[in-house]
This record gives C-alpha cells, sequence and structure tokens, in this order.
C-alpha cells in the first residue's frame, strides 16, 4: 500500500507543491520537487521529499545517508557533454 500511496502523494489536497513540479525517483528519495518551475516563473527551491506513510519505519540507512549528505550541503551541479552527434 506504501508504493502506490507514494505515487499518487503529489494529487493529494492537502500537498503542498504543483504536482507539475514533482519527480519521482522512489529510490533513494521518493521524489525531486522544482518549486516554481511550472509557473514559467522563478524556480523557488528544490526539494528532496520522503514519504512514508501510517506507522511505516523512520528513515533507513540509505536515506538518512542522503538526507545528511543534503543537510551538509554536499549537493552539486553537473553538466555532462557527449562527443558525436551533431557537433
Amino acid at each position: 500500500m506504501g508504493k502506490v500511496t507514494e505515487h499518487l502523494v503529489p494529487f493529494f489536497p492537502d500537498f503542498k507543491y504543483n504536482p507539475k513540479d514533482v519527480r519521482f525517483l522512489g529510490t533513494p528519495v521518493d521524489f525531486v520537487v522544482f518549486d516554481g518551475l511550472s509557473d514559467g516563473g522563478v524556480l523557488k527551491n528544490v526539494t528532496f521529499l520522503e514519504v512514508k506513510t501510517g506507522k511505516s519505519a523512520g528513515l533507513s540507512n540509505r536515506e538518512r545517508h542522503v538526507r545528511d549528505c543534503i543537510e551538509n550541503r554536499n549537493v552539486c551541479y553537473e553538466v555532462i557533454r557527449i562527443k558525436g552527434g551533431q557537433d
């Protein structure tokens, strides 16, 4: 039931983000939210979002590692260029 709920959360009435801004990953975090991107305006925030249902356990070791990395600001952005194609 929890896995099904994860996919539906962005469409719940009390979900605070625009579902168009949400991308499902599933693991090691459930979603990445690009808050404001679909509005055509300024991107406000990028949020890594984990969904827990009912009495589910706390974060797994992998989820904690991701959370700690983000909280410690060990996050970067890269562009990879592939040679070939239409150069």
